[in-house]
């Protein structure tokens, strides 16, 4: 049963006070877009092509710093299956189309560490890798076997399936890497229990969070020291731990956008919004007269999403407050902002990016105070076409398409590291 709290809401509503310009530097220019980009803590990691089907691993400081600059032997019929960083440890697994076999990459933490690969590595027969993961010390694949999702670590040059059991009475929620750990999730059925296991011990979890037999596993938000998880249902907050759970009616329409632990307890941020719509010609096939013929109709189609509040939710000492602040973010897609938080004492500062702006908000957690909010801007981010910010221990790396017209008149794809 769902334990319901007293509810002691404190409502503090606030427009943004002024603009927030940071700085923003160029970390990575060229004309071709890289083929996979990852980020772990303040770098990242590029895989691109050039000409004459070279193939390289780059990695970048926040600084513009290029720290190493390593050539991948790969051919023309590999492509890329998956890549991926868990803290600064890179994996890299191409499949060769020509002979069905594939190849792996990794590289050590430190900038000077050689690129190894090992070809013609070797699954269990009918498992098919889906991603690929380096911890320092061993390497993993989760991918599709007899229609779920299993574990496999590399034994010489084969991987094996982990000792992580996947049977009828559970299934593998997700692998993620947390503070620089790589993450195994778990959904055991029979105990309505997540077991989070680290990769350095599989045979106990490190951790459980009890949930419900409704809980939809696969949406759920984890906080950075996994002792929480949130999940937004049918206007409902939903948050696990280890053994309860707190749930918490919302007025709207809200997007789950972001939790964070604190010692004293966790903060759950959402988005309000509300998505407009546009008529528009659409030419498709249409059934008259028991024939089938294609002709123009018009239909109501997705055209922006207005982000117009967030709310931030702090559960402590068995109370929910609310801090809400206006916003005003209109995005071309369906995009959900990107989330960072840093800690000063009782002070939390929750910035968020929405397209080529954003907003920092800082508060007190104890106090359920808010301190300040700012908007964040900058002309260079507005250069971006779809930008995509990742945040970083000190900032964030912005990514897109970016048009810095030169004298040949080209497109030229940019990263930028971002720093209030």
């Amino acid at each position: 049963m769902k334990l319901k709290l007293l509810i002691t809401a404190f409502f503090c509503i606030a427009n943004l006070l002024h603009a927030q310009n940071g700085k923003l530097k160029s970390i990575y220019q060229d004309e071709e877009t890289p083929l996979s980009i990852a980020v772990s803590d303040d770098k990242v990691f590029l895989i691109s092509s050039q000409e004459n089907d070279q193939f390289f691993l780059s990695v970048y400081s926040n600084d513009g710093t290029r720290l190493s600059f390593d050539k991948l032997e790969i051919t023309s019929n590999q492509s890329l299956i998956s890549f991926t960083v868990v803290n600064d440890y890179a994996a890299a697994l191409y499949f060769n189309s020509a002979n069905n076999s594939y190849k792996l990459f990794t590289k050590g933490k430190k900038p000077q560490s050689q690129v190894t690969h090992i070809s013609n590595v070797s699954f269990p027969e009918g498992f098919k890798p889906e991603k690929i993961y380096f911890d320092g010390n061993k390497v993993f694949s989760t991918g599709n076997y007899i229609g779920r999702i299993f574990v496999t670590r590399l034994e010489n040059s084969s991987f094996i399936f982990s000792k992580l059991l996947i049977n009828d009475q559970n299934k593998l929620v997700k692998a993620l890497a947390k503070n620089g750990k790589l993450i195994f999730i778990i959904h055991s059925y029979i105990d309505d229990e997540l077991k989070i296991y680290s990769s350095y011990s599989l045979i106990e979890p490190a951790r459980t969070l009890k949930v419900n037999e409704d809980t939809q596993v696969e949406d759920l938000h984890f906080s950075q020291n996994l002792n929480y998880a949130a999940e937004l249902f049918l206007n409902k907050i939903n948050l696990y731990s280890k053994s309860k759970t707190i749930s918490y009616d919302l007025p709207g329409d809200f997007l789950l956008t972001a939790i964070y632990e604190t010692t004293d307890g966790v903060s759950v941020v959402v988005d309000k919004y509300q998505n407009r719509y546009k008529t528009k010609a659409v030419y498709e096939k249409v059934k008259r007269n028991n024939k089938y013929e294609y002709t123009t109709v018009e239909k109501e189609v997705f055209d922006k999403r207005d982000y117009t509040e967030k709310m931030i939710l702090n559960f402590r000492k068995g109370k929910i407050e609310e801090i809400i602040v206006s916003t005003g973010f209109t995005v071309e897609d369906k995009s959900v902002p990107a989330n960072k938080f840093s800690v000063d004492g009782n002070s939390i500062t929750n910035t968020s990016f929405y397209n080529s702006s954003g907003i920092s908000i800082q508060f007190d957690f104890n106090d359920n105070r808010l301190i300040s909010n700012s908007r964040i801007t900058h002309d260079g981010l507005k250069k971006y076409n779809g930008l995509e910010a990742v945040p970083t221990i000190s900032g964030w790396f912005v990514m897109g398409t970016q048009y810095l017209y030169q004298q040949n008149n080209k497109k030229v794809y940019n990263i930028s590291f971002y720093s209030n």
